[in-house]
This record gives C-alpha cells, structure tokens and sequence, in this order.
C-alpha cells in the first residue's frame, strides 16, 4: 500500500505552543508533535468548560497520510497550566502528606500478629 492509498489522519485534542516548524497536539495522558508541513487542516472545536483560558486551543486536525511523528511525551506537565483546579480548599490549603508508615509500627505490627498466629505467616 503506497501512502497516497492512505486516509488522511484526523486527531482532536488541545493544540498549545509549539517550536517553529512543529504542531503540538496534546491528547488525553499524551503530546504529539508532528512536522507543520503534514498539516491539511485545523478546525477549532467547543472548549471544554474547565480548559483555562488562553493556554491552548480545542481543535481537530487533519493530517496528510502518514505524517511525521517528531516526539511523543506525557502531558503531565500540562495538567496544571490547562486545566482549572477543583480541588478542594481544604486539601489545596495543606502540604502534602507522608503517608510513611513509622518502622517502630511495623515492628509492632509484626510482634502482634507472630504472637496471634504463633509465628506462622
């Protein structure tokens, strides 16, 4: 199959900044980038209700077949910038959390269970 028996390929998701050259498409967990020049078509969709204004843009694009895929990385350092925060005051008011559990209640634990169970496991 030659490429120009291929579909044209057509993703939605947020487009944000992006080097000069490049489209930067992020997508659920995932940021494509793929070569400008692949580009067909940007059509802009609805913004979601949460999206932050300004930061990116909904949209789907349209790919010619078998476009350049220049990086593929996690758009975790996107959630913040794009998303507003819903987070309940009482949690954004606090630190974080060690949820290490103390070696002196371990020891514990294990000295009630072998007495308990006789020191089988």
């Amino acid at each position: 199959m030659s490429q120009t028996d291929l579909p044209p390929l057509v993703l939605e998701g947020l487009l944000v900044a992006a080097p000069p050259g490049r489209v930067r498409l992020v997508i659920e967990d995932t940021v494509l980038e793929l070569d400008r020049r692949d580009v067909v078509d940007i059509a802009e969709r609805p913004s979601p209700p949460d999206l932050v204004a300004d930061q990116a843009i909904a949209a789907r694009v349209t790919f010619c077949p078998a476009p350049r895929l220049l990086n593929v990385t996690s758009a975790r350092k996107y959630r913040e910038l794009l998303w507003s925060s819903r987070e309940p005051f009482v949690l954004a008011s606090r630190g974080p959390v060690d949820f290490a559990y103390p070696a002196e209640y371990r020891r514990a634990e294990e000295a009630f269970l072998v007495a308990r169970t006789g020191g089988e496991r």
